[in-house]
């Protein structure tokens, strides 16, 4: 489930002002010079968050970030991350910044946290009216960087932040260059770069599990991509599809598996399906992040259309990984 959390860096010594959880849901760590407080008033601090604890640094860690073989940030998987010590704080998140989060300052005080509630709380913040305006008239989107808390902002996708805790300003760097490039290529040379990167990914990610891989498996282009990839790999597949039994979606779905030798676990969206078990996490973010109900622009949300089956792309001949993966078409179809 979603868990909230707010953490709070401070000289040593100051008093935390405005306390959102109980003594349960609260941790204290101490650095030279530094006090830092990590609340959680959903769960316990260490069940929330991954907290690694040093002498001199403080490395806290919301989701699950797939570090690359060849090091260097951003890593993969979805993420945020802070490390803290007496000089400075950083944060950094995922390519897409997929879980939100959030930052405000006051002098010496920095505060993080994934719930614009509890910033708003712990930090005492008023409401930026015009961010609200925007965001309702736009339907859940804000043509700026606008947010509808005052004086606080969001962390850009696939950036590192440093804060340095005498208050001087902050510094950003951008840690990739996604949507800020152009291919000016030729096709075929794109075609083969795409392929190698996928194969890249494939080697990272899928090679290293053991055991059965679990995968939302919708029937659309992206679900069979990935599951024909796990498949040719000679990875077990368990496939989790959530539809209307009759659709065709479904049914390609149940081909894929089929034709993976997934184990296939379909169900039906009909009186007996528990809806609010399935969107209950996705209702608390949505909620504690404060988006406009009518939209959000979360990439996660939205819902692979149904695509024809059809065989997989070529892959590239210079890739060593490509020559060690199956190019039958049947993998896909």
């Amino acid at each position: 489930m979603f868990a909230r959390y707010i953490i709070t860096i401070l000289p040593t010594g100051e008093t935390l002002p405005h306390p959102v959880a109980d003594e349960s849901g609260t941790l204290r760590l101490e650095l030279p010079g530094r006090s830092v407080t990590i609340e959680t008033p959903d769960a316990i601090p260490d069940t929330a968050l991954v907290i690694r604890r040093g002498p001199e640094q403080i490395t806290i860690t919301e989701g699950h970030p797939i570090p690359a073989t060849t090091g260097g940030l951003p890593h993969s998987g979805i993420y945020n991350e802070f490390i803290i010590d007496a000089a400075e704080a950083r944060a950094h998140n995922d390519t897409f910044g997929l879980l939100a989060c959030y930052y405000a300052r006051d002098g010496r005080a920095l505060r993080l946290s994934n719930s614009l509630r509890l910033l708003r709380r712990g930090a005492g913040l008023g409401t930026d009216e015009l961010g609200v305006a925007e965001m309702f008239l736009f339907g859940g989107w804000t043509p700026s960087e606008r947010i509808i808390v005052r004086d606080a902002w969001r962390l850009a996708a696939g950036t590192e932040y440093r804060f340095p805790l005498d208050g001087r300003p902050h510094t950003t760097t951008r840690l990739t260059r996604t949507w800020t490039s152009v291919i000016d290529e030729p096709v075929n040379r794109v075609v083969d770069r795409v392929c190698d990167l996928w194969n890249t990914a494939l080697e990272s990610h899928f090679d290293p599990i053991d055991g059965p891989i679990g995968l939302m498996l919708s029937g659309g282009l992206d679900s069979r991509m990935v599951a024909g990839a796990a498949a040719a790999r000679g990875k077990q597949l368990v496939g989790l599809t959530f539809g209307d039994l009759r659709s065709d979606e479904v049914k390609i779905a149940g081909r894929v598996a089929e034709t993976t030798g997934a184990k296939w676990l379909p169900s039906g969206l009909d009186a007996d399906f528990a809806f609010e078990r399935l969107a209950f996490d996705r209702v608390n973010r949505v909620h504690e992040t404060m988006y406009n109900l009518m939209g959000t622009p979360t990439p996660p949300c939205w819902r692979p259309r149904a695509w024809p089956i059809s065989p997989p792309a070529r892959p590239s001949r210079r890739s060593s990984a490509a020559r060690k993966t199956p190019t039958s078409a049947a993998v896909f179809c």
